[in-house]
């Protein structure tokens, strides 16, 4: 199946249907996409932010959808979190950056979300320091693990990572893994 950009994502299968994360290399947009796993026909395609790259060597589009069966979510390196039915209906959206604060990525944040034991789990493990102009300045910046409510966005809690670490060794580009 034709894909409308580049992508990093790994495409995640439930039932008929299979969901990836993709960018538009011609609209520059971000986009979120349901195959049927069949025929490998569009079942639907929504935007769901402007965005593409930061650098020449990753894309905005590298965490994987994950899915309860009801609802898929979707992550991408501008911190927009999406989740939609099967349909493709948008059942809810908010941004981690506009919430938490600008990520501090030497490259592009890629972690993925996880489901576990109800809840909705994304790591953002970046440095303490802004680098190459992203990042706060208008306070520290924290690693954070939140925990989310599947059906809402709400924030369940938020825990953050202490490190003595510096600048480069707190950044972390993995997905968290329940165990």
């Amino acid at each position: 199946a034709p894909l409308p950009g580049p992508a990093a994502a790994t495409p995640i299968i439930w039932g008929d249907h299979v969901f990836i994360s993709s960018t538009d290399a011609r609209t520059k947009t971000l986009r979120a996409l349901a195959l049927d796993r069949r025929t490998g026909r569009a079942l639907w395609n929504q935007e769901v932010a402007s965005g593409f790259r930061l650098d020449d060597r990753s894309n905005l589009a590298s965490p994987s959808p994950v899915t309860d069966g009801q609802l898929v979510y979707f992550l991408y390196g501008t911190g927009d979190l999406v989740a939609f039915d099967f349909e493709g209906k948008k059942v809810w959206a908010r941004n981690l950056q506009k919430d938490y604060g600008q990520f501090a990525y030497q490259w592009t944040y890629g972690a993925s979300a996880t489901l576990f034991d109800g809840k909705l789990f994304v790591q953002v493990l970046h440095r303490n320091v802004p680098v190459h102009g992203r990042g706060r300045k208008d306070g520290p910046i924290d690693s954070y693990l939140l925990a989310l409510v599947p059906k809402t966005g709400q924030e369940l809690w938020k825990h953050i990572r202490p490190s003595e670490a510096h600048e480069e060794s707190h950044e972390a580009y993995s997905t968290p893994i329940p165990f």
